[in-house]
């Protein structure tokens, strides 16, 4: 589906920085001197629309105040974004409440994928920590975004890690209270109203009778704005429940506009009622998703010295993820803490002080430590009151490089590490949605960061051998060369076929 044209806020001379107004200025003598000088004048004087970017190039806008035009329509998003990419340009993907890399770490150091990632949070400190580590970040409230910005056209990739405090006893489970559920639970079905994401009956009472004809999905989107969707939460009595919104919207808008969005991938709290699972895998599948599921994942299974327990959504639209690489390791990846950060497996860290609790109020180093909270800039060795753990030790405590450049002060750094997406998960679950070998792939960062637990890997092999490898086991991945067009036609009838009968029996449990 194209993309419904957005309509430009018009830009005078004032909002134009001054080597663009100069640049106008100098044009506008000019003008008179020649016809061509006054045309170009005039096509550099009017105000641009996103109209006028349709089958242009970026190297088509060259003066100052084009430039400057540009610099606004995009706005927050990268200009280059405005236009379509390019044959063997980086994958457009959007990380929503991004934190302080760990998606990023994951494809790029982990994985080593090229992908052209735009990292948004509201959190300065923890976008700070982004940019310097090498994204592209943008601090901004994503409740206050348009989750159909033209610039967005071209998305394929689609992350989210939205807070978790509600669904915890660290925010009393606020999210769990059933009249804050009902709320979101409205909210996303305006959500699917809006995006025109509705089951269509076909009339057959059984699954099994359905074919690819019954694949019926889509609709006349209602007429609610995405801000008028998100008003719905209103009422929801939690501070962070209701940004779970967030990515059925982000994800139902650019379906809507036509983007060629294929894979999506989310971290939550394992704590994540089960009703609210089911939301998502109902809006994704019913928008013609091929695969979607949860996963509960423990980053002490991937080689973390800490245990960070997630619920992750995994969704991509063409290939089934059984026909993928494995999501869980083969062999086990045990780190212990001593070993990670050199230190005597005996040593214990106390936690709270001398307040004891059920649990206790300490843990032995010897072992793949309890999950890190941003309390962790105050634990200190037993014996050793004045020991505190540097950013450093921190770092290597949830799996990332020891010298990943946080920004802002103690508390902010070691609370980013607290909301970290664990990399050496995220590289699993994006390996698999990907069809990239992570096992590989994370064997040789493990082998890096704790050489001695891991010790040295062999060098990686040819990533596109191992590329075309994965994809030979289920429909070739993405953007691969030599597929044939009846090779694509069947592909899209075993596709059609299992979303008719995958809605069918949505609608007999919706009946029931």
């Amino acid at each position: 589906m194209p993309a419904t044209p957005h309509p430009a806020l018009p830009i005078t001379t004032a909002n134009i920085p001054n080597a663009a107004a100069a640049a106008a200025a100098a044009a506008g003598s000019a003008a008179a001197d020649s016809p061509a000088a006054a045309a170009l004048f005039h096509r550099q004087a009017r105000t641009l629309t996103y109209a006028d970017l349709e089958g242009r190039e970026l190297a088509d806008f060259t003066s100052p105040q084009e430039r400057a035009q540009l610099v606004d329509l995009a706005g927050p998003w990268p200009v280059r974004w405005l236009f379509a990419p390019k044959d063997g340009d980086p994958e457009r993907a959007v990380n929503l409440f991004a934190g302080c890399g760990g998606w990023c770490v994951g494809l790029r150091k982990i994985l080593r994928s090229d992908i052209d990632m735009v990292c948004i949070d509201k959190s300065r400190p923890a976008m700070a920590t982004s940019a310097a580590s090498g994204c592209v970040a943008v601090c901004a409230d994503i409740t206050a975004l348009d989750p159909a910005h033209p610039a967005l056209r071209w998305t394929r990739i689609l992350l989210a890690s939205p807070p978790c405090t509600d669904w915890t006893p660290a925010g009393k489970r606020l999210g769990h209270r059933p009249q804050n559920l009902a709320i979101l639970e409205a909210a996303v079905q305006q959500a699917a109203a809006a995006a025109g994401n509705h089951l269509l009956e076909c009339g057959h009472a059984e699954p099994d009778a359905c074919g690819r004809d019954c694949a019926g999905r889509g609709g006349r989107p209602s007429r609610e704005t995405w801000d008028q969707v998100r008003a719905f939460t209103a009422p929801m009595t939690t501070k962070t429940a209701q940004l779970m919104l967030e990515p059925i919207i982000w994800a139902l808008a650019l379906w809507r506009m036509g983007a060629p969005l294929h894979t999506m991938a989310m971290e939550q709290s394992g704590a994540l009622p089960g009703q609210v699972r089911d939301w998502f895998v109902q809006q994704l599948t019913s928008a013609g998703w091929e695969h979607v599921a949860w996963e509960d994942l423990d980053a002490a299974d991937y080689g973390s010295p800490s245990h960070r327990r997630r619920a992750f959504l995994l969704a991509s639209r063409d290939r089934r993820l059984d026909h993928c690489p494995p999501l869980h390791p083969t062999s086990p990846l045990v780190t212990h803490a001593a070993a990670a950060l050199g230190m005597d497996p005996d040593t214990v860290i106390i936690t709270r002080g001398n307040r004891t609790t059920s649990g206790g109020n300490g843990f032995r180093l010897g072992r793949v430590v309890p999950g890190i909270t941003s309390k962790i800039r105050g634990w200190y060795r037993q014996g050793d009151p004045d020991f505190r753990f540097t950013l450093e030790q921190v770092a290597l405590l949830v799996a990332l490089p020891a010298d990943h450049p946080f920004a802002g002060s103690r508390t902010a750094a070691c609370q980013q590490a607290a909301d970290i997406v664990a990399p050496v998960v995220s590289a699993a679950v994006m390996g698999c949605l990907l069809g990239l070998p992570w096992p590989h792939a994370l064997n040789r960062y493990l082998a890096d960061l704790y050489p001695a637990v891991h010790g040295t890997h062999p060098a990686t092999s040819n990533g596109r051998r191992a590329r075309v490898m994965y994809a030979s086991y289920g429909v070739p991945l993405h953007g691969l060369p030599g597929r044939s067009g009846s090779s694509r036609a069947r592909i899209r009838r075993v596709r059609a076929g299992r979303r008719a009968r995958a809605q069918a029996r949505m609608r007999v449990r919706l009946r029931r």
